[in-house]
């Protein structure tokens, strides 16, 4: 991270960054008895997939907003873009992969009159060079389930890819442009009461994805709408494109055929950086 923006062509990017005024970092020590113990309690009980050692970091950043103050469809989508456009350079330039994007992960600050959308919280994020191509872990799913993509609520996850931190950028607008009016979260929001149910979120997630059941846009947000519908068309295409290729894979296996090709990264090419930013950067409707 402490490269990211060292080049003259990526100084945008600081603007949609945490802006850092002090950093430390409280490793456990030798002596720090509670931490042996509780560490030596879980692995003994055989809950090591679920535990994992933490350290306390304590960085002190430039005031940031939540992004629910953001009440016009100019400013949500400014910062929604923002943030888009800083992950993207994160991955493709720094090689890392954030993996908790959620609501309270995308903020925003004023500087010069203007909106800037700001990406916060790299607990969780992950060198790609560094990386476990295995199924994700329970321990890097710490952030709100509601904003987790569909493939890391299913049992066993797969491993993590760049499109489902692009889905839970999707979670997050979705949201903010169906479930909030006036900075505040409407009572009778339909998904208010599926954050934490782990089965019921999932059914509800593969139902609202594969059947595009976006709920209206609250009356301040309705010209996102081409937006939210054509994000969601992605995933939509992508995620019935993945149960094909698992349904004829299933097939190959029977008849001891080669399996047929399927990229998963991109969801058989739907959903990728390119196809969520021009749908993303489509002007709204005066």
């Amino acid at each position: 991270m402490k490269q990211v923006g060292e080049r003259k062509e990526d100084k945008w990017v600081l603007d949609h960054l945490p802006e850092l005024r002090h950093y430390e970092r409280l490793a456990p020590t030798a002596s720090d008895v509670q931490t042996q113990v509780l560490s030596a309690h879980f692995m003994e009980k055989s809950f090591s997939n679920v535990y994992g050692n933490r350290v306390l970091q304590v960085m002190i950043t430039t005031e940031q907003f939540p992004i629910t103050e953001l009440t016009t469809p100019e400013t949500l989508i400014t910062a929604t873009r923002d943030v888009f456009k800083c992950y993207r350079l994160l991955y493709e330039t720094a090689g890392i992969m954030h993996q908790d994007i959620g609501l309270n992960n995308v903020m925003f600050r004023r500087k010069d009159g203007h909106i800037h959308g700001v990406l916060i919280d790299y607990d969780l994020v992950l060198e790609l060079q560094k990386r476990d191509l295995g199924p994700s872990s329970k321990l890097n799913r710490t952030g709100s389930r509601l904003y987790i993509a569909l493939d890391l609520l299913d049992t066993p996850p797969m491993a993590h890819q760049y499109r489902h931190d692009l889905e839970s950028l999707y979670y997050v607008l979705v949201v903010l442009t169906t479930g909030y009016k006036n900075s505040s979260l409407t009572e009778d929001w339909r998904y208010a009461d599926a954050k934490n149910k782990s089965l019921a979120l999932y059914e509800n997630k593969f139902v609202f994805i594969h059947m595009h059941l976006i709920p209206p846009l609250s009356t301040p947000f309705q010209k996102l709408e081409d937006i939210i519908e054509g994000l969601g068309l992605l995933f939509q295409l992508g995620y019935r494109a993945q149960c094909d290729a698992r349904r004829n894979a299933r097939k190959a296996l029977q008849k001891n055929l080669p399996l047929p090709l399927f990229n998963e990264v991109t969801l058989g090419g739907h959903v990728d950086f390119d196809e969520f930013e021009a749908i993303l950067s489509q002007p709204i409707d005066a």
